[in-house]
């Protein structure tokens, strides 16, 4: 799906680099290893070459991280996808699975606010687009604001 949203902008080319664990970090290396290999696995499964980045990771999960050549052969990341086991154990979050267990949630955060951005330079500003960054306040019934 990557290659068919970005060929839609003009980005043909782009890298895959898949930044695993920081020495500094959540989680035990039996999360970590699950959370690597799924990216690793996800990314053979679509036929992608890619690099790993040992250490680069969030210190909190791991993730992909897509680059994208842009029309003067700049190389921009672009986007990220990461597998996150951690921050769903700190909160408690699970969810009742079809067998009626309670099983833990695994969050899947994909990021494309890079993207957005590199596309009026791709475009050297001749872009039928303008793209903004925008702020955005969420309030639950606690009070909480993020």
């Amino acid at each position: 799906m990557v290659k068919q949203v970005y060929a839609v902008f003009g980005y043909n080319n782009f890298s895959i680099r898949i930044a695993l664990r920081p020495e500094q970090r959540l989680g035990s290396d039996e999360q970590w290893d699950r959370a690597e290999f799924a990216l690793i696995e996800a990314v053979q499964a679509l036929g992608y070459a890619y690099e790993l980045a040992p250490g680069e990771g969030s210190f909190y999960s791991p993730k992909i991280e897509i680059s994208m050549q842009d029309h003067l052969g700049r190389l921009w990341q672009c986007g990220t996808i990461q597998v996150d086991l951690n921050f769903p154990q700190l909160f408690d979050l699970s969810f009742i699975n079809q067998k009626g267990d309670l099983e833990q949630v695994v969050d899947i955060a994909p990021s494309n606010f890079r993207f957005f951005r590199t596309l009026d330079w791709h475009f050297v500003g001749k872009s039928q687009w303008s793209f903004t960054t925008v702020g955005c306040s969420c309030a639950n019934s606690c009070g909480f604001s993020f």
